[in-house]
């Protein structure tokens, strides 16, 4: 089931989980290619705030397995630097 936030996104710009769903990217490699925990990854997918700069990374080596290059602006990311991130840090 996805958050509230989640069901607010924006209609015209796919979530990391649609993309997840149609190219069939491993949460496990995406994340250690990005050098995040799965956690951070886990959040993306449900639309959950994470830092940019963790968002950027898992984007740019999301384009990198798929051989498509997305950018944040592409798809419905949550991004925020004054709350705790989805992993406690």
């Amino acid at each position: 089931m996805r958050s509230k936030i989640a069901q607010q996104v924006v209609k015209d710009k796919p979530t990391l989980l649609d993309l997840r769903e149609k190219y069939g990217v491993s949460i496990v490699q995406l994340a250690d290619m990005s050098r995040v925990k799965p956690s951070i990854v886990y959040c993306m997918l449900l639309c959950r705030p994470v830092k940019r700069a963790e968002a950027r990374r898992v984007l740019r080596n999301f384009s990198k397995i798929i051989g498509v290059k997305y950018v944040l602006d592409d798809i419905t990311v949550v991004l925020s630097e004054e709350v705790q991130n989805c992993s406690g840090q």
